[in-house]
Formats: C-alpha cells, structure tokens, sequence
C-alpha cells in the first residue's frame, strides 16, 4: 500500500490543532480558593493583591494588571490563539495556489501585517511548511483507492 504523506501530515496537523484548544490550556493557574475570590470580585486585580496581602503581609504585585497575569496570562492565550489561525488558516486551508515557500511567507505576511500577533503566525507558516491542499488530499487518496 502507497503511504499517504500529505494525508498522514494534515491528520497531524489537526491532531496539533485539536490539543491547542483543550480547555486546560486556557485555565487559571491558582488555588481554588484563589479562584474563587476572584470570580466573585468585581475588581480582579485587587482581589488578588488583597489575597497575596493577606496571605503574606506583603504587596508582591505592583499594578492590579501584573496580579492579574500572575494566574491569567492573556498573551500566552492569544499567542496560542494565533499559533492556530497560522495553522488553520495558511497551513491546512490556504485560499489561493501557492507555488512556492517563499511564495507563501509573503502571502501570509501581506495578510497579518497588522496582527499583534504577526509574529506567532509567520514563525508557524515558517515551521510547518508548505501549505495542504483539498485536491492533494484528494490526488493522493485517489493513487491509493483508485476503484473508490
């Protein structure tokens, strides 16, 4: 039987794609009894200061934003979040024909050249390679299953 390499390489992708979006990936990292100090808080900054405060006797965070990615770290979320767009997006569905690498790095740069998060998505296009295309996909099931 001929191996599917596109094919294997598109499963791999979205398996990657899949374990980026489990929800342990976007939790808080702190105690429950943290946790639940800060749902109930309408400043959440403060209410993890005041925790720390009151825990240690000391202002270990000197802005309520710096408490805040101490058990959120919102960058961390969205440079995952653009990790996979750079995958879904430019990798495994591409809109247009891509003749080459170099090709796709200034398709991809032309179109996240405002992104915050531009970066995250040309390292990944840079790492993962050539794009997948539906009708490569399909070409190669064809080879292998050709009285489909």
């Amino acid at each position: 039987m001929e191996l599917m390499v596109k094919t294997d390489r598109c499963v791999n992708l979205l398996k990657e794609i899949q374990l980026g979006l489990w929800a342990y990936c976007f939790k808080i990292h702190c105690s429950d009894k943290l946790a639940e100090t800060i749902k109930d808080a309408n400043n959440k900054g403060e209410a993890i200061r005041q925790y720390y405060r009151d825990k240690s006797g000391k202002d270990i965070f000197s802005t309520d934003e710096e408490a805040i990615r101490s058990v959120f770290d919102k960058d961390d979320i969205f440079c995952r979040l653009a990790f996979l767009k750079a995958l879904t997006f430019y990798v495994l569905s591409p809109m247009d024909k891509i003749a080459d690498k170099h090709q796709q790095i200034e398709y991809v740069k032309d179109r996240t050249a405002r992104d915050p998060y531009a970066d995250v998505i040309l390292d990944t296009v840079e790492l993962f390679g050539e794009p997948i295309y539906v009708k490569d996909l399909e070409d190669e099931f064809m080879e292998v299953c050709p009285d489909m």
